[in-house]
């Protein structure tokens, strides 16, 4: 899942597919208040997926540890894992995130059910990665511990 290592030199422009990534991630909270080095490591670091319309975004019990969803286009909704065909507590689009994995339940949230409503992409950073963004970033930490949070209470 990680990116290979950049070969530019510090202080130059990074690779344009990183300096793409960058350019969406600096248009959205909280990634509009990191830090250049905390935004190059996250753009390095991410992969994208695509979800056809309908399909669940795999989000189970498969992850051992904590996984970041950002949805780069298209849109997801997310749901309590016992409600069946409930209405969505949760609406996702374009550079908003959700964070899902065995880890995050273990915390005290609750499964969701994340299901791509039209063709999504989602950019997804692995659980190392965003511990160590966490870690680093001051916004990136007090964004993790919001959206957790908003997470646990959106999905009784």
């Amino acid at each position: 899942m990680h990116a290979p290592t950049s070969s530019h030199a510090p202080g130059t422009q990074p690779p344009p597919a990183i300096a793409s990534l960058i350019g969406f991630l600096r248009a959205h909270v909280p990634f509009s208040g990191m830090q250049p080095s905390h935004l190059q490591f996250l753009a390095k670091r991410l992969r994208i997926a695509y979800y056809p319309r309908g399909s669940e975004i795999d989000t189970g019990d498969e992850l051992a540890t904590e996984c970041l969803y950002i949805v780069k286009q298209g849109r997801v909704v997310g749901s309590p894992e016992s409600s069946g065909m409930a209405p969505a507590t949760r609406e996702i689009g374009p550079g908003d995130c959700f964070v899902a994995g065995s880890a995050a339940r273990s915390r005290g949230a609750r499964r969701a059910r994340y299901r791509a409503v039209e063709d999504t992409f989602c950019l997804e950073l692995e659980g190392e990665s965003m511990n160590k963004l966490v870690k680093t970033s001051t916004a990136f930490r007090d964004f993790h511990d919001r959206l957790r949070s908003e997470d646990i209470r959106h999905l009784p």
